[in-house]
């Protein structure tokens, strides 16, 4: 029988000034000192499995989030902003739902050089695999192109991408259509809330509008979420939520025996927005 292929590597090179490059700093001021954990620990879960990429979904959310004890969408908001500033591959991701980059996958095979190019997911591939040392900013490995290398088709590539958007665009498509269903919301009716939520956000908070009736009533269609109610909705956070009313008894009472039932609506909506949107009284009025 044949011995497995190895694809993990047990160390990778950090740079020393990991914490001063511009990708990173942007993700630490944007998502706090946990994100550098994060991004280590999915550094870790790539090279230390496929060694090139590592496929992304829920599951790997909860196990990280586990691991380091924090929320998992605390863990999904840093993995959006490392997306949003390059440290990831958005198009990877978009296409085919995992987390990579040239200067991952450069430091992969120069650190596997000496092995057989094997079992390789072409489609992933952001470099020649070829490579054998190029002087890269991210990584501060420094490689050069054999010339042997035959690159992919461009043509062929531009048929795989248009085939795999179409795929991504379908999904997030029947996503939509279930929140629309979830809300009582017409085809025509436009969802700015939606706009600027990727295929995988939009599926997942069509599956938590499913679990949660307080999020179906009192979430706001008319606007973009905030990112830290997002942050909310992914962790699952308002799952069998309830309103803080049905445990104050008394003091509501008196609270709305002292105002008109059309004050107490406005007040209501007023803290319901600050609470979705951290706006400062500048509610729309529109809402499901």
């Amino acid at each position: 029988m044949a011995r497995p292929l190895l694809k993990s590597i047990e160390y990778y090179p950090m740079d020393t000034d990991f914490l001063s490059n511009i990708k990173i700093r942007r993700i630490l001021r944007a998502c706090g000192a946990s994100s550098i954990a994060v991004i280590i620990h999915l550094l870790g879960n790539i090279y230390g499995d496929e060694g090139y990429y590592m496929d992304w979904n829920e599951d790997v959310a909860f196990l990280i989030s586990d691991s380091l004890g924090i929320k998992e969408g605390v863990v999904a908001e840093i993995v959006n902003k490392a997306l949003q500033v390059d440290f990831f591959s958005q198009q990877m991701f978009d296409d085919y739902n995992v987390l990579t980059s040239t200067g991952i996958q450069k430091r992969y095979f120069k650190a596997t050089e000496k092995r057989k190019k094997e079992g390789l997911k072409a489609e992933l591939l952001m470099i020649n695999v070829e490579v054998t040392g190029v002087n890269d900013a991210e990584t501060g490995v420094t490689e050069s192109v054999t010339q042997d290398n035959v690159p992919v088709s461009t043509q062929s590539k531009g048929k795989k991408r248009k085939e795999k958007e179409s795929r991504v665009e379908e999904r997030k498509g029947k996503a939509e259509l279930r929140i629309r269903n979830l809300l009582s919301v017409p085809k025509d009716q436009p969802l700015p809330f939606l706009e600027t939520l990727t295929e995988t956000e939009t599926t997942k908070i069509a599956e938590e509008l499913s679990k949660s009736r307080w999020l179906r009533e009192k979430l706001y269609i008319s606007r973009p979420l905030a990112d830290s109610f997002k942050a909310d909705i992914l962790s699952g956070k308002f799952r069998d939520f309830t309103s803080k009313e049905k445990k104050t008894g008394e003091a509501d009472k008196r609270i709305a025996d002292r105002y008109t039932p059309d004050e107490l609506d406005a007040m209501a909506e007023r803290k319901r927005d600050e609470f979705i949107h951290g706006s400062s009284g500048q509610h729309s009025g529109a809402s499901v």
